[in-house]
């Protein structure tokens, strides 16, 4: 019970916060909108009309457009040819003309077959060969670049390698001594590193300048490690988001606190080397050097900025840390808005494939032959690879078409996906979390709401969200930092720009979709709507700027644990293991990439609270403003020590009996020196 009762005790407390700066805002519009926000102060009984429907039908013509332009760039697609490398004639290895030699070969030079210390053997890096394969009934099935698997296994066999000279002439091919390799990638035979390790070297040299589409070959043939990457984020991304639920707040002041300490110790640390030089080794200046003074200031500046933070926006902190932190526990009680940015990442990256897919279609339809897509073979050289592809203008007009399409698919889902947030946080908030009604499937029921009635305002969301995204960004980012010194000198200089995005552009973000989702409304009456009531509060600044520090945060530790977890994995076998196919020799750039997979994993799930948090502050507002305070609440002074414990039991006790100086009670907001009779003494009188 106690529990509960700090609980309410924290909420009303947050509410009287984020109604405080927005009370004036609003005085003269409650008669307006009023009415409109306490009947939609419940979105799930709220009555629904359809809105925008208009952008429904752009929005089918596009996802018709996308599907015709994946059909027509099918139709003479050659897509395996970027899953195959050419020899040095510039032939496919599997192609057309290689079609039963699937592997691209290194022939050794042939004047190191007869040389002994294997030291001194060398590749011929600018002519390889493809080679073929054969199976064994009673074996497993072995490559021709098979030819050592393991230290016991013996070899005596030769290929037929170029020598020079004319290639069709017999006299330009030679047998020569072949070396232990392993097939590699399902395209390229790598030189086995124990046993050949002069010529590992050239291999390593040959793969500097072979095609690019071998790097992208290389880098995907170990997908189950960047699998594990992937689950590692998700994991500590439903963990994060389970600590900012329970200590959010803390999170805030340990952070501001370690900037302030650390920018602190900095600016000591700076000046001391300036009059000193004692770090001399460190920082690698003598004492007296401009840049220290310089990076000194700098620290002190910023340790005074985080001091002065902190003091003049404590109460604004703990709100927002209170406010993320019920926007966490209503992510965690909800199992499917949990699922909901995992299935986000997957719908982006389905999308990301389809445009790669169509794209690498347009891109091999038109190799020439079929299958030869090169001039010449540059494998050993400093030269570029040249491809033979002749791209027609209308493939470039349907490439942009489609990159256009997809990009507007990507805006809708997201758009979609945040008014199913913000549905669902609001429902929470002014239903589930004040006990008053259990709503089930609240997910669902917002995607629900979302198709029957929201379609075109979802569509219309996602296309001014593709277009108006960069001046969000920029110009946004501007009006945000007005209120500090850089946004003021900033805004003396482009006044007329940042008034003009302000009043014409600033409002059409995708936080306009609150309105839709809690009163109905259309998207230009809801960005309006919204906009004004979020320059009222001055916690949504706050609030936004605290998620962002937790969202940089969060995505830096995913992509950290992603990156360490490749890492260890790259440790075990097989991929330590030289006698493998799994084996990595250079670990760093699988590291990298396991890092990225984890960073755009976690994107949604970091966005997911962001969401949420404005959701929930933006329903308390709301909930405020329909059950106003009565306007004869009497704020109480006399002339005695018990003043503040007097209006702490009128606050409870409804009971204003405070008198001021001359005997009567001042209502709240009375202009100094008038005294104005309370309408219930009157009557009691």
């Amino acid at each position: 019970m106690d529990s509960d009762t700090d609980d309410d005790s924290d909420k009303e407390a947050l509410l009287a916060t984020a109604t405080t700066t927005a009370t004036a805002a609003t005085n003269g519009t409650n008669g307006a909108s009023s009415a409109a926000e306490v009947k939609g102060l419940n979105p799930v009984t709220v009555v629904r009309r359809c809105t925008d429907c208009f952008w429904i039908v752009p929005f089918l013509l596009n996802c018709a457009m996308c599907g015709v332009i994946t059909w027509h760039s099918d139709m003479h697609a050659n897509l395996s040819a970027l899953f195959r490398l050419p020899d040095f004639m510039g032939h496919d290895c599997g192609g057309r003309f290689r079609m039963d030699k699937p592997y691209l070969y290194f022939c050794m030079e042939k004047p190191s077959e007869h040389i002994f210390n294997e030291k001194n053997k060398s590749l011929d890096l600018t002519h390889p060969i493809c080679v073929s394969k054969y199976t064994k009934a009673y074996k497993r099935p072995l490559y021709r670049c098979l030819l050592r698997w393991r230290a016991d296994e013996t070899f005596n066999t030769s290929s037929l390698c170029y020598v020079g000279g004319n290639t069709n002439s017999s006299d330009a091919w030679e047998w020569v001594q072949d070396y232990p390799s392993q097939p590699l990638a399902g395209c390229i035979c790598r030189p086995h590193i124990h046993f050949a390790v002069n010529l590992y070297k050239d291999y390593d040299k040959a793969l500097t300048t072979a095609p690019p589409n071998l790097t992208v070959l290389l880098y995907i043939r170990n997908w189950p490690i960047y699998m594990l990457s992937i689950f590692v984020s998700i994991c500590f991304s439903i963990a994060y988001i389970l600590m900012l639920s329970k200590c959010a707040r803390i999170l805030i002041w340990i952070s501001f606190l370690v900037v302030a300490v650390a920018s602190g110790l900095m600016c000591i640390f700076f000046s001391y080397h300036f009059n000193t030089g004692y770090f001399k080794d460190v920082v690698g200046h003598r004492a007296g050097d401009p840049i220290d003074l310089m990076r000194g200031v700098g620290t002190f500046i910023v340790f005074v900025f985080s001091v002065c933070q902190m003091c003049s926006l404590r109460s604004s902190l703990d709100s927002a840390g209170r406010v993320l932190e019920l926007a966490c526990q209503c992510v965690l009680s909800t199992p499917s808005l949990v699922l909901m940015p995992l299935i986000l990442a997957l719908q982006r990256t389905w999308l990301l494939c389809w445009w790669l897919i169509v794209i690498g279609n347009y891109f091999t339809s038109e190799l020439q032959n079929g299958e030869t897509r090169v001039k010449h073979a540059v494998y050993g050289t400093t030269k570029q690879w040249e491809y033979v592809v002749i791209f027609p203008t209308i493939n470039k007009v349907y490439a942009v078409m489609f990159t256009f399409g997809l990009l507007w698919f990507n805006e809708v889902i997201t758009a979609a996906a945040t008014f199913v947030m913000y549905f669902t946080g609001q429902v929470w908030q002014l239903l589930n979390n004040s006990k008053k009604q259990q709503v089930r499937c609240r997910t669902v029921r917002g995607y629900c709401i979302m198709i029957r009635y929201h379609c075109g305002t979802v569509a219309l969301a996602g296309f001014l969200q593709l277009f108006l995204y960069p001046l969000h960004i920029t110009l946004g980012f501007f009006e945000d930092a007005g209120t500090g010194p850089v946004g003021f000198i900033l805004e003396s200089f482009c006044s007329c720009v940042l008034d003009f995005y302000r009043n014409n552009i600033g409002p059409f973000k995708r936080d306009a979709l609150q309105g839709v989702s809690l009163h109905s409304m259309s998207f230009y009456e809801s960005a309006i709507h919204y906009h004004k009531r979020h320059n009222a509060l001055e916690d949504v600044r706050v609030l936004n700027t605290q998620a962002k520090i937790f969202q940089i945060g969060g995505l830096s530790l995913a992509g950290l644990l992603g990156y360490l977890t490749v890492v260890y994995r790259l440790q075990l076998p097989p991929y330590e293991n030289p006698d493998e196919m799994e084996y990595v020799h250079e670990p760093f750039p699988y590291c990298v990439i396991g890092g990225a997979f984890a960073f755009w994993v976690a994107l949604p799930f970091v966005k997911i609270f962001d969401v949420v948090s404005d959701a929930v502050l933006y329903a308390m507002w709301t909930e405020k403003l329909a059950r106003p305070p009565p306007e004869d609440v009497m704020e109480t002074f006399r002339n005695c020590g018990w003043t503040r414990t007097v209006q702490k039991m009128s606050r409870y006790t409804g009971c204003h009996c405070g008198m001021n100086r001359d005997g009567l009670p001042i209502p709240k907001g009375a202009p100094p020196g008038k005294t104005i009779v309370n309408p219930a003494l009157q009557r009691l009188a």
